[in-house]
Order: C-alpha cells, then structure tokens, then sequence
C-alpha cells in the first residue's frame, strides 16, 4: 500500500473506534473523571512499554528522549491530550455525549482554518464557506440555548492543537506516545495516591476493573493509529475523516443514552453537516487532477525534522 493509502485505512480504524468511545467511558460513569483519566495513563504506559520494546523501538525512544526540540513538542501534545482526555471524560459522565459530539464535528473545521494558519494552505472558496456556515451553526446554539457550547469548543480546539502538534514532530506514532503517556505517568500516581485511590483498585466493581485494565489497550490502539495517519495524510484530509468519529458518538448519545434533542441543537447539527458536505466536496475536487489540494508532503514536519538532525550534529561536534 501506498503512504497515503496506509494513512487513510489507518485514519478510518482510528476514528471509528473513537466513535463507540463514549459506550467504554459509560461503563465507568461511577467513578470520578480524573481518576479515569488517572488510570488511564497508567495503564496506557504499562502497555506501550512491552509493545515498543516487542517491535524494537528503544533505540526511537532514547533518541525522541534526547532531543530537546522533540521532546519539547511531546510535552505539548501530552498536555492537550491529557486536557482533551479529561473534559471528554468528564461530559460523557455527565450525560452531555451530543456535546462532544458537537466537538468532533466542528474539529475538521478548527484542522482547516489551523492549516491555514500555521500550515500556509489557501483556503479555498468552500473551505470559507464552510467556516461560516458552522460559525452561524454555533451562533444559533448559543442564542437559542443561551451559552456557548463551552465543552465542544474545548474538546474540538485541544484536539485540533494536538493533532496539529502531533504532525510537526517526526517521531514515529508508538514512540511519540510513549514519550507522552511518560510525560503523564508520574502526574497520575501522584493524583490517585493523593486521592487514596493508588492501592483501592479492589473496591470498584468487577466491571469497572475490567474496564479499567483494558483502557490501556483501548488508548493506545486508536492513538497509534492516528499519530500514523497524522504523518501520512494532508491536514485537511484527516480533518475529513474525522467525520466517522462524531456520527458514531451522535448516535451513541440519541440511541444508546436517549438524549434529548432541543430544536437549537437540531438546528446546529444540521448546519454543522452542511457544513461538512461542502466541505467534503471541496476536499474530493482539490484532489482531483488539476485541483490544488492533494495527500502530498508535510513541510512543516521535514522542516522539524531537519532542524532535529541539526540540531543533533551540532551537540555531536560539541
């Protein structure tokens, strides 16, 4: 398979396990979000290190380790995804699942107008109208609702910004999270020791342990597979896929936990998927001979990487 072939099976895998997320994080509705979010990082640590060390990634995780620029880079993307990890968990537990629903449709969006910015892509005519259209999405929802969807913005910005991140650094997807669930690992013992809940694993339920001990597995499958995705496809593209992560948590919060549909939130959600519909076409057409958009190279990551390998020489000739 191609890069971008690779890329885009690997996106897909990703995004729609992310979808039926919401149904692993309700079996776990009892427990505090942080502490979730606590042992989530545990566990994720305990089983990325036998996997990197399985398929011989510790000579990638000493260098990732040791190079200042990446390892600066890691530590921002571990912050927003501890930070988009936490609100997730914490407004599916409180019954708000459309929410972050919300969030995940208007991430391909915040990808778009990123790429702009810090990426130097053009937004095309559709790309603004598609931009405009969700920000009337948005407008009607908080005037109809009277707040601003104060938790979908924070979901859709942190997870944009590590994506965003994420692409910049050339290290390979199993190592960069590695690195990243190391960055959480001491933050989260000493959360759950301060809560007394390091060594009272015992007193949650049968089911709750079981989840608990996967979610390490659950974590670092879709992660992987997004950080591979992130190398291998243009910015906006991913952005398109991620349209299967939001339908599946949409349908998890009208049919699995019967949330209520207000008439703004309907009005919302409508605009938001005109949105991605012209969207989605102009992607399709930029693709196309002749168009202007493409699966092509990530120049801000070759310009990282070679300012890691010089970087390198220079401390070597020190």
């Amino acid at each position: 398979m191609k890069s971008g072939e690779k890329g885009l099976l690997m996106a897909v895998l990703c995004y729609c396990l992310w979808g039926a997320f919401p149904l692993y994080v309700y079996q776990l509705r009892a427990i505090e979000p942080v502490s979730i979010l606590a042992f989530r990082a545990v566990s994720t640590l305990l089983t990325l290190i036998p996997i990197a060390i399985l398929l011989g990634r510790g000579r990638a995780l000493i260098r990732a380790l040791s190079n200042r620029a990446s390892l600066l880079s890691l530590l921002a993307s571990a912050t927003l995804i501890s930070v988009n990890w936490g609100f997730f968990f914490y407004v599916i537990c409180q019954g708000q699942t459309l929410q972050a629903s919300l969030a995940y449709y208007v991430n391909p969006l915040v990808n778009v107008f990123l790429a702009g910015v810090f990426l130097g892509e053009r937004f095309r005519k559709l790309q603004w109208i598609s931009i405009v259209i969700a920000t009337i999405a948005v407008a009607i929802f908080t005037y109809e609702v009277g707040r601003l969807p104060v938790w979908s913005l924070i979901l859709a910005t942190t997870f944009a910004g590590y994506g965003f991140v994420r692409r910049s650094n050339p290290t390979d997807s199993l190592t960069a999270l590695t690195v990243e669930t190391l960055f959480m690992f001491p933050v989260a013992l000493v959360y759950l020791y301060w809560q007394g809940t390091l060594f009272q694993v015992g007193s949650y339920s049968l089911n709750e342990r079981l989840w608990l001990t996967v979610s390490g597995l659950l974590t670092a499958v879709p992660l992987i597979l997004f950080g591979g995705a992130a190398k291998r496809l243009k910015f906006s593209t991913l952005g398109l896929v991620q349209y299967l992560s939001p339908t599946g948590q949409f349908l998890c919060a009208v049919f699995a936990f019967h949330e209520t549909m207000l008439p703004a939130q309907w009005a919302c959600f409508g605009l938001i998927w005109v949105a991605l519909i012209v969207l989605s076409y102009d992607s399709i057409v930029a693709v196309r001979p002749g168009g202007d958009g493409g699966d092509g190279g990530a120049p801000c990551a070759d310009s990282f990487a070679v300012r890691a390998k010089r970087n390198d020489e220079n401390g070597k000739r020190k």
